[in-house]
């Protein structure tokens, strides 16, 4: 697949919008293409209005690319970029149509993605259960706690962990789980508050993982942003205020295992 010529200008730009250095996104293999040159990987040109497509390729536990069994190729998930004012186009009734922020190849296996950043050795991790680790939703999350020296698995989607019974989707299938302390941490939403941190769906999802883990021999545990201080400071400015934990490291909250 051609990536090049990529958009300086434009790499440039996600790269400080994610508070990364150009090293760093090197290391991760970041880079900005157009619909049609990612439509190479996805095996269709993504619609609407684009602005451009971040590639975030995945890697496995030794750094190499992360193989799809399904379709024989590395896989990649693209972040949408759209245009500066652009909104969501509107159905019959009025409402705004969800358009897809990430998207996979079509026919695409479900993976977890392990940044790779300096200081971070994933098959150390994986093989050592003493190794706390954290759980999110989200590459870019991942790597922001990566960055701090805790490693942390990223999902695609708050349910990307597969079902109960079944093993983790690589290369966290590679994982001693047994006695390992596992801190899961997901979106604190404009919905979301003190007695209430998540949402119902997402709160479903994290217990239905805690559970995989534990049943597994972890020791896992679900971290509340919308109980830190740092959320309740962003809350009292705009009373819809959002928190990830990219969000809460950029607040000057520091994520503990």
């Amino acid at each position: 697949m051609a990536t090049f010529p990529t958009s300086i200008n434009a790499l440039t730009q996600v790269l400080e919008k994610r508070h990364l250095t150009a090293a760093e996104g090197l290391m991760l293999g970041i880079s900005v293409v157009s619909p049609q040159d990612a439509s190479a990987d996805l095996g269709f040109i993504p619609g609407g209005q684009i602005k451009h497509m971040e590639r975030l390729p995945y890697y496995d536990l030794d750094g190499s690319p992360l193989k799809d069994p399904k379709l024989n190729i590395p896989f990649v998930r693209y972040r949408v970029d759209r245009p500066t004012g652009w909104s969501p186009p509107i159905d019959k009734d009025g409402n705004p149509i969800k358009m897809a922020k990430y998207m996979s190849p079509r026919g695409s296996s479900t993976f977890v993605y392990l940044p790779r950043v300096e200081g971070i050795n994933w098959e150390l991790v994986a093989s050592d259960p003493t190794v706390d680790i954290m759980i999110t939703e989200g590459e870019f999350k991942a790597v922001a706690v990566c960055k701090l020296g805790i490693p942390c698995i990223g999902l695609g989607g708050v349910g990307m962990f597969g079902g109960s019974g079944e093993p983790f989707p690589p290369p966290m299938d590679r994982f001693s789980l047994l006695g390992r302390k596992i801190d899961i941490v997901f979106d604190a939403d404009k919905e979301s508050d003190y007695e209430n941190p998540l949402k119902k769906e997402v709160a479903s999802q994290a217990t239905r993982l805690a559970s995989k883990l534990f049943l597994l021999g972890a020791v896992p545990s679900l971290l509340s942003l919308a109980r830190t201080d740092a959320f309740k400071k962003a809350r009292a400015s705009d009373p819809n205020a959002k928190m990830g934990i990219d969000d809460f490291i950029e607040a000057g909250g520091t994520p503990k295992t």
